[in-house]
């Protein structure tokens, strides 16, 4: 699950969760028929070219590295004249067959950065409108000294393989010369998933941009299913659909924390931050006010910082959003940002690993042990489910210390009110006179008056007086709910020290670039 569902599932009420598990019968195979048409929406329709001619990228003037113009023994300008070459990746999958990707790379000048470029769900570089969007891209960066790079998705991918498959490419164009410090990574609609993927794992990517990007796969699929509900007036309909039942997750959320939190301690360390920038229509789906897609993967990507400004256009359909003005703008101060970024001798580069894969001979094990693991396994996935395992309980006693922190804040505040009232000469002379306040008013009308505010004073004080001793009260649960949570991250601490201890085996594999 998604991390902006999965806080929508938690903040569901328990009516709301009941009549979920009742009606679990009709919705997960409705769930099921959902996720089958939607993932054919999202992964179908990607098109794989072979040898497919790349479009000419115009001319410019060749600058120097101080921007200067490059002249010839004759004084006249010379043009920067680098075009798109066909570059091939073998893509190997994990447990799949190796294919070949195709795609195209204009290489930079010397010492610049190169921006490659995810299109979105319905990628293909032969489309009319992508390779347009390509061409205008590719002359902004050629325009900078910068190279521009593009390839197509490999057969049959899902979350899984798009992440081998973004790391494989990384690889592949450092080896062809565009080390992992010299890559800028700009996404499209789904293409923002590989885009914020490639910039979280390499942790020197020289920028980020995003196009109509969304928060998760997931979330987009759920948006658009609702929208079709909706149009066809069957809207209501959507709460009969499980939408567990939606595999393809594709959350860009946490990757995008990742990021902020890079860009904060770069910020922090008074080093180059990394570029960001981001576009959208307020229109679309993605960009609508309030929506669960843009506004919240902006704010993870920049820390939530209200200066960051997204460029926004308005009434510009999603499959538009490359041709616009606002990408084009957006897309010339990424690439000058990129470029003055990766050239930046004050820039902090870090070490950086790029996983592996590595195939391990597995130990032989007996039956009995392969059945003891199954039960231990067993045991703590129940444990798991039920809120038992030592996480759970810790963030359960978290929640527990947390209400009762507001709960005395708020006895506190009542507390402090009383007070107050009881601070007033008037209650406190009244304090100071003998009644029975058990006793019905009698007397004259200024008698009755005089008794009655004799009762009030004392009911103020009887009140000061209990709320103190339910402050005491939940101060005590709060600093045993303190000391539990206390010896509770203790033994948590040992126990994985012990685990770490009893490993005997590990398997880790690296290459260093």
């Amino acid at each position: 699950m998604d991390q902006i569902s999965k806080q929508a599932a938690e903040s569901k009420s328990l009516g709301e969760k009941v009549g979920t598990t009742l009606l679990k019968p009709i919705r997960v195979p409705l769930g099921m028929a959902a996720n089958h048409v939607a993932k054919g929406e999202m992964l179908e329709s990607f098109v794989a070219n072979t040898n497919l001619p790349a479009p000419a990228v115009w001319d410019t003037d060749l600058k120097n590295a101080q921007g200067d113009k490059v002249r010839d023994i004759n004084n006249k300008v010379v043009q920067d004249t680098r075009q798109f070459e066909i570059s091939k990746l073998d893509f190997k999958p994990k447990g799949g067959s190796s294919q070949s990707v195709e795609g195209w790379v204009m290489p930079a000048q010397p010492g610049n950065p190169t921006v490659v470029f995810f299109g979105g769900s319905d990628f293909d570089r032969s489309k009319q409108s992508y390779q347009d969007a390509i061409k205008t891209m590719a002359y902004e960066a050629k325009e900078r000294g910068m190279g521009f790079a593009v390839f197509d998705y490999p057969d049959g991918v899902n979350e899984k393989t798009a992440r081998q498959y973004v790391n494989q490419l990384q690889q592949h164009l450092a080896d062809q010369g565009i080390p992992l410090d010299q890559q800028a990574y700009s996404g499209y609609s789904q293409g923002s998933f590989a885009a914020t993927y490639a910039a979280q794992s390499n942790v020197n990517a020289a920028g980020l941009q995003i196009t109509s990007g969304f928060s998760s796969g997931r979330m987009a699929q759920k948006d658009k299913m609702q929208e079709i509900l909706d149009e066809n007036n069957i809207g209501p309909l959507s709460s009969l659909i499980e939408k567990r039942q939606f595999t393809e997750v594709w959350d860009n959320i946490p990757l995008a924390e990742e990021i902020g939190t890079r860009r904060a301690q770069q910020q922090a360390d008074g080093t180059p931050v990394m570029p960001i920038a981001a576009v959208y229509d307020d229109q679309e789906l993605f960009g609508q006010d309030g929506n669960r897609h843009m506004t919240p993967l902006i704010a993870a990507l920049s820390n939530n910082d209200p200066t960051f400004q997204a460029r926004i256009t308005s009434g510009k359909d999603h499959l538009e959003m490359l041709g616009t003005s606002a990408q084009l703008a957006s897309f010339q101060n990424f690439a000058q940002e990129a470029k003055n970024f990766a050239n930046n001798p004050n820039r902090q580069l870090l070490e950086q690993v790029v996983q592996v894969d590595v195939a391990v001979e597995a130990p032989k094990t007996s039956v009995r042990d392969m059945l003891k693991t199954a039960a231990s396994s067993l045991k703590n996935t129940i444990k798991e489910k039920l809120g038992l395992d030592d996480q759970s309980k810790l963030e359960r006693m978290e929640k527990q210390l947390a209400k009762r922190e507001n709960h005395g804040a708020d006895l506190e505040k009542r507390k402090a009110d009383v007070d107050r009232a009881l601070a007033d000469p008037n209650v406190a002379a009244a304090l100071n006179k003998k009644y029975d306040v058990d006793k019905h008013l009698t007397g004259t009308g200024p008698e009755r008056a005089e008794q009655m505010e004799i009762k009030e004073a004392q009911a103020l004080k009887k009140a000061s007086d209990k709320l103190g001793d339910r402050i005491d009260k939940n101060e005590d649960k709060a600093q045993e709910l303190k000391d539990k949570i206390g010896a509770h991250q203790t033994k948590m601490e040992m126990k994985a020290a012990r685990q770490q201890n009893q490993q005997n085996v590990g398997v880790a594999g690296g290459v260093r670039v």
